[in-house]
């Protein structure tokens, strides 16, 4: 649009004011489309390098770590060693939110839980059901340690059990002095 194209007010006329907004609906439309579509492309197909283990046997209780980009899981740090959840409400499949400011729904640490923007639903750090609508706990997803690494498998979820507190715990021994 060139400066002829203006009324006698310096305003654009309706006509283009509709096609600029057009243009705008299908631009947006596209990204939306792109952001679905690599939601998809980016799920872990297989085991998820994490990292040396000793980095995470280091970290304070109540921590809470995300997984690598797609991976599509959080790392939490328990008394009893590490806990992976899957990012995925269990109700809805929308993403879980990590709040680390909000109250906390566990004894773990003052603050910090895990919300679903979908259905409000609430979780502690052991991927616990607290509050909403979600039929169950959060998936954990199966951890492992090979030769020093620790690895998630988002492929290979369990599903906890009403009283089981102890699945898919990667129990750490203290470091070596």
């Amino acid at each position: 649009m060139s400066a002829d194209e203006k009324n006698e007010f310096g305003q654009i006329s309706r006509r283009d004011f509709l096609r600029l907004g057009w243009a705008n609906g299908v631009v947006r439309g596209a990204e939306a489309v792109e952001r679905a579509l690599g939601q998809t492309k980016k799920k872990a197909e297989g085991p998820v390098r994490l990292g040396p283990v000793e980095r995470f046997r280091s970290l304070p209780v109540g921590t809470v770590q995300p997984g690598p980009p797609g991976s599509r899981l959080y790392v939490v740090r328990i008394e009893k060693g590490l806990l992976a959840l899957s990012t995925r409400c269990p109700g809805d499949g929308y993403p879980v939110a990590r709040r680390p400011q909000d109250p906390s729904e566990d004894s773990l640490a003052p603050h910090g839980r895990f919300y679903c923007p979908a259905d409000a639903s609430i979780f502690d750090r052991h991927g616990r059901l607290r509050a909403g609508p979600a039929p169950r706990d959060l998936d954990i997803v199966t951890l492992r340690v090979n030769e020093g690494i620790l690895w998630a498998d988002p492929a290979a979820l369990l599903v906890r059990t009403d009283g089981d507190e102890t699945a898919g715990i990667l129990p750490l021994e203290s470091p070596a002095k």
